[in-house]
């Protein structure tokens, strides 16, 4: 093995190992959300029954996704336990490993020293970083992405049977981990389809072997063909109405994205740090244009299509009104951005490629340390709400939480989960479900004298006007004892509002131990 071999094999063991080490830290400081409730909860279920509740469509309390990663975190569990830890963990595993699997690609494609510098700037992605850090498929799905991009790419260079059985499988559980990843093998299919009548594209400069090719998609189609069914009933069920987000214009949407690929940002953050982050844009996009300047390379034809045209079709669609636009799953393209922004930067002129190398991963860094890591930017602060509450009231106290969201079908909804996890063993916590603010009202009985009840709002942009209305027929039956200070999410706009009651009136409740 040769020095410089040496050289790069201890490297890469330094990045990954800087690369494990920022997703293990501070790894549960954040409390669960809904959304990772849901997944904790559905992945201690039997593996048959995890498997039906996906499959039945339009289940509001169940996620929108294929199996296998509820089912992979089913046997992570039994391994290790079903915990918030234990969950976060098994994401921070598979981000940890998307670092890897992002030096093959680039290995691949390139070379080794741009393998080495996309992963060192992988290793510090605040984008990867926070799904490495919350219980979703979206890390693992990341990690197939890559994984089976890498196979194609030595199928297209060195085309086997083993290496098209292998790419085969890796676009099956692909597909059964996020449905984005059809996007992923249309971006593979229309690259082969366009190398075949241009061989230029091809890294041979031959036509590839669109047999094997073939071969591997139609096994992983056939393996894929009992759950299309369900894919589709899913997207129709995802989000209402269909189109944008209603906080996102169909202006910004593209902005956004590229921010995220360049270094990850909130809608809440990006808003306090716009000048800052349009300054990131623009030198990302300098790289990018590097990357297309003639003569353009096939990797770099290869790695745009990668980027443009999933996104070109959702964007397509959703401006058409079909539910099939989500932002997080497009991390799953988020590696070809940054191999793509490091190909650049090495064809522009010597001194200002590192450069701007430098300052995407300086820009990094202060998201990891404002964002990622920041005690504001969080997601709704659930642990803190049940310790304090777990202080201040007596075993007979009774806690009602309202939903996040009005209507809500079911208390098993995941903002509701959420209480339930924390407060197991500690609080009797009751969730509350219904149509209107009254139904919930009249759901919530006050203990005789002036013992207190509580009541847990979330407070977002969809929930203002039912909160008020909930305070003001509460208000009218029965005694307020006063509210604790919110507790503020700077992630998603969100506060934590706990409110106390009672029969007949008497004094506020003490805030024992409140750091805010």
């Amino acid at each position: 093995m040769t020095k410089l071999r040496v050289n790069a094999c201890l490297l890469l063991a330094l990045i990954l190992l800087l690369a494990g080490a920022l997703r293990m830290f501070r790894l549960t400081s954040q409390s669960l959300w809904g959304d990772e409730a849901c997944m904790v909860y559905l992945a201690q279920e039997p593996a048959s029954e995890i498997v039906r509740a996906l499959a039945s469509a339009g289940r509001p309390d169940v996620d929108v996704a294929p199996p296998v990663y509820f089912l992979l975190l089913h046997y992570w569990f039994r391994l290790f336990g079903a915990s918030d830890v234990s969950a976060r963990s098994f994401s921070a595993a598979a981000g940890w490993l998307s670092v890897l699997a992002l030096y093959l690609v680039g290995r691949e494609l390139f070379d080794r020293r741009t393998a080495l510098v996309g992963s060192g700037l992988a290793s510090i992605h605040g984008f990867w970083i926070w799904y490495a850090q919350e219980a979703r498929m979206y890390s693992l799905a990341l990690l197939a992405a890559l994984v089976c991009t890498w196979l194609f790419a030595l199928l297209l260079r060195r085309p086997t049977w083993p290496a098209t059985a292998a790419y085969g499988l890796s676009a099956v559980l692909g597909l059964y981990i996020q449905y984005y990843f059809v996007l992923l093998l249309g971006v593979h299919a229309v690259y082969i389809a366009a190398a075949a009548f241009w061989p230029r594209l091809s890294p041979t400069g031959a036509r590839p072997q669109k047999r094997m090719f073939a071969a591997a998609w139609a096994g992983a189609a056939a393996a894929f063909a009992p759950w299309i069914i369900v894919m589709l009933r899913d997207f129709r069920f995802a989000q209402g109405p269909g189109g944008f987000p209603s906080y996102f214009s169909a202006l910004a949407t593209p902005a956004f994205l590229f921010l995220k690929f360049a270094s990850f940002a909130n809608e809440a953050f990006l808003r306090e740090h716009m000048l800052l982050y349009a300054l990131t844009a623009l030198f990302a996009a300098a790289c990018v244009a590097a990357a297309f300047r003639r003569p353009v390379s096939w990797q770099a034809m290869f790695l745009g299509s990668a980027i443009v045209l999933p996104f070109a079709v959702v964007y397509s669609l959703s401006l058409l009104g079909l539910p099939v636009y989500k932002g997080h799953p497009f991390i799953i393209f988020s590696g070809f951005f940054i191999l793509l922004t490091v190909h650049g930067a090495f064809r522009l002129p010597r001194r200002i490629g590192p450069a701007l190398v430098l300052t995407l991963a300086a820009a990094n860094v202060y998201t990891l340390a404002t964002l990622n890591y920041s005690r504001y930017y969080v997601k709704p602060r659930a642990a803190e709400a049940v310790n304090l509450l777990a202080q201040a009231l007596e075993p007979g106290d009774r806690i009602y939480a309202v939903p996040a969201v009005i209507p809500c079908p079911l208390t098993t909804m995941g903002d509701l989960l959420v209480w339930k996890y924390y407060a197991e063993g500690r609080l009797s916590i009751t969730p509350l479900a219904g149509d209107q603010p009254i139904d919930l009202v009249n759901q919530m009985d006050a203990p005789s004298g002036d013992r207190v009840f509580a009541v847990l709002l979330q407070d977002n942009r969809l929930s203002g006007t039912a909160n008020r209305a909930i305070l003001e027929l509460l208000g009218s039956k029965y005694q307020s004892r006063g509210s604790w200070p919110p507790l503020v999410s700077g992630m998603r706009d969100f506060t934590l509002q706990i409110h106390f009651f009672s029969e007949v009136a008497g004094p506020p409740v003490p805030v024992p131990g409140l750091v805010l």
